[in-house]
Order: C-alpha cells, then structure tokens, then sequence
C-alpha cells in the first residue's frame, strides 16, 4: 500500500519521510531502502528479455512500455536495463499520477502512440491489469513464464522464434 502511492505519483522523498515519522525506531532501515534502492532491484529476468528481443529484431511491431513504477526512482530502471531503449516510449504510472489498472493510463498509453487497443498486445503479470484491458479492447497476456508468453503470442500471429 505504501509502495502503490509513489507509483501513483507520490515522491519517494515524501514516502520516506511518512515511513520514518511510522517507525522511528527503523530510521537508519528505511533510509537504506532509499539511498540503496537500486541494490534491490535483482535484475533483467533474461528468458523475457530474449522473447522481447525477438519481436523487436522482427522489425514489424512497436514496442511500448507501461509500468507502475516511482517517478523517482524509474531512472534507475531506464539507465540500469539495455533492453528499455528498446521502447519508443514508457508510460510510467508516477509521473502521470494514476497507475494500472486505471484506464486513463491505457488511454494515455495509446493516445501518445497513436495507437488502438485492438491491435495491441497488453502483457502484464498482474490479473487487475490484464482485466482492465482487456476491457479497453487490449489482447492481453497474464505474464507467467517466457516460454507460456512465447506460445501465447505465437497463438495471436505474432511471429517470433522463440528459443532461437
């Protein structure tokens, strides 16, 4: 809960400050998780980022990327991951003040890219989001592992080969 309010558009430094004035007893702890912040973050999942790669090396489809995510803390991500140049553009839920599974970040999402819903894949980990999409006319994808996410877009045309 207290995570989701920076991801909609709350500072992190306001966050931190409210945690603190919570639990003063875990001061030195909270400051950690902001100052180390980009520690925790564990890495690319590397199979997801082979699927991404191949639809990108297809040269056929558009790439674009909704996250929830810290105003403040998404230049980490955009700095840190390769594979986020490979997004013409990333709508990101703290920056733009409403998060998924909102609607007014699909609409935003398709709207800045000039694009319909109905010819667009939504691939998300998180049943809500996947839910509001769909509603909005999104294919949409529940992310479970590479290899399902392989198969289900080839289900839909997307023309991959995913393993090679």
């Amino acid at each position: 809960e207290w995570n989701e309010k920076q991801d909609a558009g709350r500072g992190f430094a306001e966050g931190i400050a409210e945690l603190r004035e919570q639990f003063p007893h875990y001061k030195s702890e909270i400051e950690v998780w902001d100052s180390r912040w980009h520690e925790m973050i564990r890495g690319a999942m590397e199979p997801t980022v082979q699927v991404l790669d191949q639809i990108r090396r297809t040269g056929r489809y558009r790439l674009f990327g909704l996250s929830n995510w810290s105003r403040d803390k998404f230049h980490i991500a955009e700095d840190g991951f390769h594979f986020m140049k490979w997004f013409e553009y990333v709508a990101v839920s703290g920056r733009l003040g409403f998060k998924k599974p909102d609607p007014r970040i699909f609409h935003h999402l398709l709207a800045v890219g000039g694009i319909r819903a109905s010819e667009s894949v939504l691939i998300d980990d998180v049943e809500s989001n996947i839910d509001a999409a769909r509603a909005l006319g999104f294919h949409a994808i529940h992310f479970v592992t590479a290899e399902k996410l392989g198969h289900e877009l080839s289900m839909l045309g997307v023309d991959l080969q995913y393993g090679q």
